[in-house]
């Protein structure tokens, strides 16, 4: 499975945001992302499979079981904000 990635998101810069679409052939719907908005730019996120990431971000593995529509955002030292955003699964 596959997992969208932002550069930004390995350095692990703060805040770490994530949002989940309905999984489709290889992709796990998840899109992460690290640090201000997320861009509209088609070159923005970046595949990684997902033994991978959890190799790289272990940290990350608690939110990846969270069902599409969800939303998150982190910052590793405590703060976490997980909510459901219905227009993910339109």
């Amino acid at each position: 499975m596959m997992v969208g990635v932002s550069e930004d998101f390995l350095k692990k810069k703060i805040p770490i945001n994530g949002l989940r679409h309905k999984p489709e052939n290889n992709g796990s719907g998840w899109f992460l992302w690290s640090g201000g908005e997320i861009s509209e730019d088609p070159s923005f996120f970046k595949p990684i499979h997902i033994k991978h990431l959890i190799e790289e971000f272990p940290e990350i593995v608690k939110y990846l079981g969270l069902p599409s529509g969800s939303r998150i955002q982190i910052d590793l030292k405590g703060y976490e904000d997980i909510w459901f955003d219905e227009k993910l699964n339109d």
